[in-house]
């Protein structure tokens, strides 16, 4: 009998963690993008002698916002972002200066400095897009349909050579239904703690009956 009951509990505690991992899957799926250019690559990634560049998009609550970056230097020499000269060519057919964000609020063109070796994780969005108000920084969406394209052009310098290149990255959407934005990790810690208990109270009575 015990022993029944035990595999009771466990059976339904398996069985609740199963189901919020799911759903918690399930709220991740967003719009997805393909880098086209500068070379086609499904997995957002770009790599040249000075850096690897991997992409994602990042996705707000009505949609896709901006695109999230992370450059990793490979050279001896420190690199930076110039915000100045970098901007996006969006599915619309306007161009918009690129603003790199400090999630959640402020933004900023100062150039971006990669030191030797580093790695710097930051958000490019639409600087036409960012907009200010009583209630707080507010960022819009970019409007793309399945199969539309934009480009973000991104000037890098290496600082001590005082030498830019640009690079036109080029993306199409793959998925444009409505992302569900995740939950935050703390949100998804409680959740899945207050799911587990459920689970265990469930298998509790299960044993019982």
């Amino acid at each position: 009998m015990l022993r029944d009951l035990h595999g009771s509990r466990l059976t339904a505690c398996a069985g609740a963690a199963i189901l919020t991992l799911a759903v918690c899957a399930l709220s991740c799926i967003g719009q997805s993008l393909e880098l086209i250019a500068p070379s086609a690559s499904e997995t957002l990634q770009y790599r040249t002698n000075a850096f690897v560049a991997f992409f994602a998009p990042e996705i707000g609550e009505a949609g896709l916002v901006g695109l999230r970056l992370s450059i990793t230097n490979t050279t001896g020499n420190t690199l930076a972002i110039d915000w100045e000269n970098s901007y996006f060519d969006l599915p619309s057919g306007e161009r918009s200066d690129a603003v790199a964000s400090d999630i959640p609020d402020s933004f900023q063109r100062l150039p971006t400095q990669i030191s030797i070796r580093q790695t710097a994780e930051i958000v490019a969005i639409p600087l036409g897009h960012v907009s200010y108000s009583e209630s707080g920084w507010s960022i819009g969406v970019i409007e793309a349909e399945a199969d539309a394209q934009f480009t973000l052009h991104l000037t890098i310098e290496i600082a001590e050579d005082e030498t830019a290149e640009s690079y036109d990255f080029a993306f199409r959407v793959v998925d444009a239904d409505p992302p569900v934005v995740a939950p935050s990790p703390r949100i998804l810690s409680w959740a899945l703690l207050v799911t587990l208990g459920a689970g265990f109270l469930l298998g509790f009575l299960l044993g019982r009956s």
